[in-house]
């Protein structure tokens, strides 16, 4: 099957799926949206490509993780978040903050220095927006690193072909690319890629962003627990 076949069966199924116009489901922002709440659990047809079997795992994952996307309103939220975050103890997330950071530096060769991580409970702020208020480790983490793992896959293959509709699950680079990271075609055996995308997925299905505002540090922003107990700012800082 050609990668082209391959998106022509994932069209059809999604426009079935939703029982929308084919030209919906086709668009970038709806082909895989249009699979909520279920994902892909009988497209069977993907296991016959390499790592296809691996890539709907990951996929599958992702759809567990924010279920029907019902907000308390009724309406439905229009990208995949995750609302409902299982708890994340802070042991497992220092392990998790420290695997993400220093493999995605690392893999990208800027593994000379570490910057220091912190943990803190609540919503995180806004993130810079202007290229001039971005400082070097943001723009490496958020923009150069990911953008250098979605180069791996060849232009016309299947991970290529996929990589808009996968962006739009979440309008979020590092989740797309753990993802499609199964289908890359030809892999130079790069262990901390996968292991800061694997720490990457964990951090996202538990609801955990990340912000940099200055090249020494990155914060981590829990979500704010259900049960009273509170964690204090800075409480957790690791230096």
């Amino acid at each position: 099957m050609t990668p082209e076949s391959i998106l022509d069966q994932l069209i059809a199924s999604a426009a079935a799926t939703a029982g929308q116009e084919q030209s919906l489901a086709e668009s970038s922002m709806g082909l895989f949206h249009a699979f909520r709440p279920d994902g892909l659990q009988d497209h069977a047809f993907l296991d016959a490509v390499l790592g296809g079997e691996e890539f709907r795992d990951r996929l599958n994952a992702v759809f567990a993780a924010v279920g029907d996307g019902r907000r308390s309103d009724g309406m439905k939220d229009a990208y995949f978040i995750v609302r409902d975050p299982p708890h994340l103890n802070i042991q497992r997330a220092e392990t998790i903050t420290q695997d993400f950071v220093s493999s995605a530096l690392v893999a990208a060769g800027y593994g000379e220095s570490q910057p220091a991580l912190r943990l803190l409970e609540g919503k995180a702020p806004k993130a810079p927006r202007r290229a001039d208020e971005q400082c070097t480790l943001m723009k490496q983490l958020c923009n150069e690193i990911p953008s250098g793992l979605a180069a791996r896959h060849r232009e016309g293959s299947l991970g290529h072909l996929l990589s808009e509709s996968l962006y739009f699950l979440a309008c979020d680079q590092w989740l797309c690319e753990y993802v499609r990271q199964p289908l890359l075609e030809s892999e130079v055996e790069n262990a901390d890629a996968e292991r800061c995308l694997s720490a990457y997925f964990e951090l996202w299905r538990h609801g955990v962003k990340f912000r940099i505002f200055n090249d020494r540090e990155v914060a981590f922003y829990l979500p704010r627990r259900t049960d009273g107990t509170l964690i204090q700012a800075g409480q957790f800082a690791r230096h």
